[in-house]
């Protein structure tokens, strides 16, 4: 069925709406990459949560759970859920903390740093094309406009949570 001139420019002016949120936008594309993420690690085993854990934990070496959830910005128990899976999966190995025994810090082991490596070469090639299709005033643009809007949120959160 064919929209009506009268009803087509309903839908555009409905679009301009949600357009017009930059909320909205940025909350779709974080859901665009998720969904692209997912089908780009399908098969792997390893779900967006916990391939972002293990790149996390990748980069620090070693991190508690708690530090890793604040970092990830993924609630505790999900956190602690996904060690779980990945420690019986072999992918990650768990230790008190010598200085806080309550502390369970986090590390890849060499199976794990080698299921890293295969998925960062997954997402790899979806940084360069992204990077790409951007002028380097555009890529600065909007890295400095992704800093601004996580710093005011992280300062709006951590004064809630006080």
């Amino acid at each position: 069925m064919a929209l009506s001139t009268r009803a087509l420019k309903e839908h555009i002016q409905r679009l301009d709406i949600l357009n017009a949120n930059l909320t909205f936008r940025i909350s779709r594309l974080s859901k665009v990459l998720e969904v692209e993420g997912a089908q780009r690690i399908a098969g792997s085993g390893i779900n967006l949560t916990g391939y972002r854990m293990m790149m996390v934990i990748g980069v620090f070496g070693e991190i508690s759970v708690s530090d890793l959830s604040k970092l990830t910005v993924i609630d505790r128990a999900q956190v602690s859920r996904a060690a779980t899976e990945l420690i019986d999966r072999g992918l990650l190995e768990a230790r008190a903390d010598a200085n806080s025994r309550r502390k369970k810090l986090l590390a890849l082991t060499q199976t794990g740093q080698a299921q890293l490596a295969e998925l960062n070469d997954t997402f790899a090639d979806r940084q360069t094309d992204i990077e790409a299709m951007l002028d380097p005033a555009e890529l600065e643009g909007l890295t400095s406009a992704i800093e601004k809007i996580s710093a005011y949120l992280d300062d709006r959160l951590d004064q809630v949570r006080r």
